[in-house]
């Protein structure tokens, strides 16, 4: 895809998986929506493209909020226009802050705010991202699932697999939109990558 002169929206992209995509489909010539829960990360990431003489701007949104995933799909169409790729990239992984294993000691609320990040936050983006796609012709969406959501073993982390897992299926499921409305759908699934969350989470998790 000749991502030149579009427009993308990039969530968690103040830092890891997510500021790395912003800053490679900036390079590629399209302007990019930084879009992170923590506002000044993505005042970061948005500001590296722009001294690197992209288009680039940044929301404070929270993808588990149906109200923060709405105005950062409205903020993008209205500073540049239109949207044309969205990268559902939010995510976090049990354990990461609790200094203690994953499920069954994690507390149900961090768990039930996990699955809303990983999994409500896709669906909600990529709903309202259609919304505008469909109105220009066509988009792309692009959720980053993991390798942990694949095959049927076991994981230091089960919820994050399973939401994981549920990303994957998601994904496949909403195939028919190339056809019907020129929308394609795709799904990544990186295996560990040596980002900040991966080094607290790995520390937490097997040490």
């Amino acid at each position: 895809m000749d991502i030149a002169g579009a427009v993308a929206l990039v969530t968690g992209a103040g830092s890891g998986i997510g500021r790395a995509t912003a800053l490679r489909l900036a390079r590629g010539g399209a302007a990019v929506v930084a879009a992170d829960i923590d506002e000044a990360r993505g005042r970061e990431s948005a500001k590296l493209i722009e001294d690197a003489g992209g288009r680039a701007a940044a929301i404070r949104a929270d993808v588990a909020d149906e109200a923060d995933v709405r105005a950062m799909v409205d903020h993008a169409r209205a500073r540049f226009g239109r949207l044309d790729v969205l990268v559902n990239n939010a995510g976090v992984v049990e354990g990461v802050t609790t200094r203690r294993a994953a499920f069954p000691e994690l507390e149900t609320d961090r768990w039930t705010r996990m699955l809303d990040i990983n999994l409500r936050g896709v669906i909600l983006g990529t709903q309202h991202a259609i919304a505008f796609m469909r109105e220009a012709g066509g988009g792309v969406i692009v959720n980053v699932s993991s390798m942990a959501g694949m095959g049927v073993g076991p994981s230091p982390s089960p919820v994050y697999a399973a939401s994981k897992a549920a990303v994957i299926r998601f994904s496949a499921a909403l195939a028919p939109l190339a056809r019907r409305l020129n929308i394609r759908v795709n799904c990544l699934c990186p295996d560990w990558v040596d980002t900040e969350m991966v080094q607290q989470t790995r520390a937490e998790l097997f040490l």
